[in-house]
């Protein structure tokens, strides 16, 4: 690509960016030089000697994690990269219901599959039939740098590179798949909260997502990020998938490997948990979709703060309201949430008066 057509296109998503996110310190700072950093990222880029210029930890909670920022500048391109290359090439070939990072996508239309799935088995099979539920132990600090490159080779020469130097500026050395693999211990592990780290693991276990559509024992398989939920009529059916999930990791030699306690297969009538919501259904068909327990004293909590901090004066009413909607719009998608939410009314009152 030419240096001009890169400075446009970078440009351009530096516009995009501004018109969508709150103008923090580093981005005001970023607004002050923008011209002089856009031309020479994307002069970097033309001539091959862009590197990532680092990342700055912080801690996020609920749950508790730590986030890998890259700069700014790298942010915008990371994110030019992402819609010129990764998601030209990668889109067109996902599965359909694999739900995480996509426009139009996302956890609530992911329920609405989950549901239509359920009353699908519940017409075929009644409750006699079992959720195989599979998810990766510390995804993102465990990816293979080797494994992962080779499967983005796909993009090609003219973008291949930037996405081997995204990979290689950043290793977890004491995730377990470093810590098994002494010789490489700079081989593994990607930021998490970056979008090539987010489209690294969406498309990762793409041909697993394909390998299930195309097994006749599986009634419906729908994936979000590693989280991967399957429904089949028999407990042999389900064991099977169980050991192909992991013959599967083994032969890519993805990294990672299956986490212990949330993995499983059982009869629909234990249940299930599948993006932070509890599924359960009944003999008669009713399907109830319960907010997790976790989940709900996240929220609790996150009320109680914004209850005291208004009372006390230390955050606006209308502020504290809006987020409240936030919270009660998510749990409007739950079939019992309406008492769940009158009670949070009740109990963390937030008034526009005194």
């Amino acid at each position: 690509m030419q240096e001009k057509e890169i400075y446009y296109e970078l440009f351009e998503m530096y516009k995009k960016r501004v018109k969508s996110k709150h103008l923090t310190m580093e981005a005001f700072i970023f607004e002050r030089k923008s011209g002089y950093e856009l031309s020479w990222a994307a002069h970097r880029i033309a001539d091959r000697t862009w590197n990532v210029k680092g990342y700055f930890p912080f801690q996020v909670y609920h749950p508790t994690r730590e986030i890998n920022a890259p700069m700014y500048i790298d942010r915008i391109i990371e994110q030019w990269y992402v819609v010129k290359y990764i998601q030209t090439v990668f889109v067109p070939q996902l599965y359909p219901l694999n739900m995480a990072c996509q426009k139009g996508k996302g956890p609530f239309l992911a329920m609405d599959y989950v549901k239509i799935a359920i009353n699908m088995m519940y017409e075929k099979y009644g409750t006699d039939w079992y959720v195989f539920q599979f998810d990766a132990e510390g995804y993102f600090d465990n990816f293979n740098h080797e494994t992962a490159k080779h499967l983005f080779q796909e993009i090609g020469e003219e973008g291949y590179w930037i996405y081997e130097r995204i990979v290689d500026s950043f290793h977890i050395p004491d995730g377990y798949a470093a810590m098994s693999d002494a010789d490489n211990k700079t081989n593994y592990g990607v930021p998490k909260g970056t979008l090539p780290s987010q489209w690294t693991g969406v498309i990762l276990l793409n041909e697993l997502d394909w390998e299930f559509h195309d097994n006749p024992d599986c009634d419906f398989n729908i994936r979000y990020m590693d989280d991967g939920l399957n429904f089949f009529h028999t407990k042999e059916m389900a064991r099977k998938a169980y050991e192909d999930v992991k013959e599967f990791l083994r032969v890519n030699d993805f990294g990672i490997r299956l986490h212990k306690r949330k993995t499983y297969y059982a009869p629909i009538s234990r249940g299930f948990t599948f993006c932070g919501w509890r599924y359960s259904l009944e003999k008669d068909g009713t399907i109830h979709v319960r907010i997790k327990n976790s989940k709900k004293k996240e929220m609790e909590h996150r009320l109680k703060v914004m209850s005291d901090e208004v009372r006390t004066g230390k955050m606006s009413p209308y502020k504290a309201l809006k987020s409240r909607e936030g919270i009660f719009e998510y749990l409007s998608h739950g079939t019992e949430s309406k008492n769940l939410m009158k009670y949070m009314r009740r109990q963390y009152p937030i008034s526009l008066y005194k």
